[in-house]
């Protein structure tokens, strides 16, 4: 898996060098000598559909989140000025209509493309003619303005105004230009959306060799690199090179919920159908989990995640942990902390470790959860995850303690102490430093980890209040559960914790917070899940009410102590 989530997490990075890479579609100087008509682009130059579409939700659904917004977080003057300056600017304008902005390639260059939402554009450009400096009509109805230099071509169609740096770009929107943005528009404040497939050929061969270039010359500025080193960047440009390739679409959205009160960001990814990617995506689906009780509606945080893995990304996910673990040694290697026998230490525990995790996705499957209760003066979690070999995972910590006794200040190891359920528990002591009193506070004098080992499964739970909460997750592992279709979902309670960590140490800002969730009656709610789709994942993050309350409310008390001159 950990192959898969270094290719999801590079994925911004990668669009974002992607859209540098494109090149500029001309000077100013060649815009404004296009005064003169001109014929379709077709004729002179090669026009793609967009490759990026950007929109933003009406003039009235932003008008109206930001009310909201501001109201939530107890700011409701602040959303004066984005209210002021919206109907400075908008007289002419469909307020019931969002805007886009759509990124068609003319000969494998950029040129965006605007559209606005109007009836009556020349009222628009009255309304900004202060800024623009006047505008004025070319014979087919066509406005042509300046900004800062740019000459803007402008023409009403229907009821949207299309505006482009090219007057012959006017011509290749749809007669209905909302079809260039479904399932966007007015359903977001905000959304992106990159079809990469739509970029040229040469162009993505030219950021991979960007890309290259740019990993060559810092190993150069490094003084060179050994084979290993070598071999995991090269690994790492493979998988670069094969999101660019690979990737169909990728899209970003974010919206603010006002009759759910929420905010919601949708994220969806799509692979070339038939790539190695997109069956690296399609063999990822929902599996029975030993874990799912950790699902529960008492939970102060939950994590749960149970997939299949095809044989590509077992694959992948191997190179890439072998390439990570290579790594890791090498910068031990170059750390003065170690001796050279404590070096030797590390690195076997390392090997076992890796060894471990990849014989487990080699099974081709993941399976973990783990769950937090909390509440005024009480902590409880516990975790389990499904590994190939639990007596393997067992022997690596017993490994480690037999190396680390009798020298000073090291945890303490109880092996085999009990059996529960078929699962043989371990425990694992550190004292708690007297110097650090808020940890003391959570963990107590002693910090206890219990471990629990089985055929396939690895337990854990910290302090003893939680071995109960362990047992429960044995019980209910006994037999796999059906966990919905999600492949991974979590979700975060705000209230239970800050009433645990009030009960520790009060402070103006945490008092604030507690309060304002209680007398709204709001848990402060974060949830998230990803799903699987053909070809591809989706993934939805939704914060509640509850968050941007407790925030508004914590941000206020903590300006008011400050101003009070007290320590929060």
């Amino acid at each position: 898996m950990s192959s898969l989530f270094r290719t999801l997490s590079l994925r911004a990075a990668v669009v974002a060098m992607l859209v540098a890479a494109v090149p500029t579609a001309g000077s100013i100087a060649q815009a404004q000598e296009q005064l003169a008509p001109s014929s379709n682009p077709a004729a002179g130059g090669q026009v793609s559909e967009p490759v990026v579409v950007l929109t933003l939700g009406s003039v009235s659904k932003l008008q109206k989140d930001v009310q909201y917004l501001a109201s939530a977080v107890g700011q409701p003057q602040a959303a004066g000025i984005f209210l002021g300056m919206s109907a400075m600017f908008t007289n002419g304008v469909d307020t019931t209509q969002p805007i886009a902005i759509t990124l068609p390639l003319v000969n494998g260059a950029p040129e965006p493309v605007a559209l606005i939402p109007t009836k009556d554009v020349r009222t628009v450009l009255k309304t900004v003619e202060a800024q623009t400096g006047g505008f004025d009509e070319l014979d087919d109805g066509t406005y042509v303005i300046s900004v800062a230099g740019t000459v803007i071509y402008i023409k009403q169609s229907g009821d949207w105004a299309i505006v482009s740096r090219k007057r012959e770009m006017l011509s290749t929107v749809p007669n209905d230009p909302t079809t260039l943005f479904a399932g966007m528009g007015n359903n977001y404040d905000l959304a992106v959306q990159l079809k990469m497939q739509l970029v040229p050929a040469n162009v993505r061969a030219m950021l991979i060799g960007q890309l290259r270039q740019g990993f060559e010359q810092a190993m150069e500025r490094q003084g060179g690199s050994d084979d290993e080193s070598a071999a995991y960047a090269e690994s790492t440009l493979d998988q670069l090179e094969q999101l660019i390739e690979d990737t169909e679409e990728l899209f970003v959205g974010w919206n603010t919920n006002v009759e759910a009160k929420q905010l919601e960001f949708d994220s969806r990814f799509v692979a070339v159908d038939g790539s190695k990617l997109s069956a690296m995506y399609s063999d990822q689906q929902p599996i029975p989990s030993r874990f799912a009780s950790v699902i529960r509606d008492d939970a102060a945080a939950y994590f749960h995640g149970a997939a299949s893995l095809g044989p590509a990304l077992v694959e992948q996910s191997r190179d890439s942990i072998s390439g990570s673990v290579t790594m890791v040694k090498k910068a031990l290697e170059q750390s003065d902390e170690l001796n050279e026998d404590e070096m030797a230490d590390v690195n076997e525990l390392i090997d076992a470790v890796a060894g471990l995790v990849m014989d487990s996705i080699a099974e081709g499957k993941t399976d973990a959860g783990g769950v937090l209760l909390a509440d005024t003066g009480s902590l409880q979690f516990a975790m389990g995850t499904f590994v190939s070999d639990g007596d393997e995972a067992a022997q690596v910590v017993k490994d480690l303690a037999a190396k680390l006794e009798g020298k000073p200040n090291t945890p303490r190891f109880k092996f085999d102490m009990s059996e529960y359920g078929g699962v043989t528990i371990h425990l694992i002591e550190a004292d708690v430093p007297e110097s650090e009193d808020e940890a003391r506070k959570v963990l107590g004098d002693v910090l206890k980890v219990y471990v629990g080992t089985a055929d396939e499964a690895v337990y854990v739970a910290i302090g003893d209040a939680s071995v109960d909460l362990a047992k429960e997750l044995i019980d209910s592992g006994a037999t796999n559960q059906a966990a919905g279709e999600a492949l991974s979902q979590g979700r975060i309670l705000m209230l239970p914790i800050l009433k645990y960590v009030r009960s520790i140490e009060s402070n103006p800002v945490i008092d604030a917070m507690v309060q304002s969730l209680t007398n709204e009656n709001l848990s402060g709610q974060v949830e998230f899940t990803a799903n699987s789709i053909p070809s591809g994942q989706k993934a939805n993050l939704v914060v509640g009410e509850g968050v941007l309350k407790a925030v508004g409310a914590g941000i206020q008390a903590g300006q008011a102590a400050k101003q009070a001159g007290g320590d929060f």
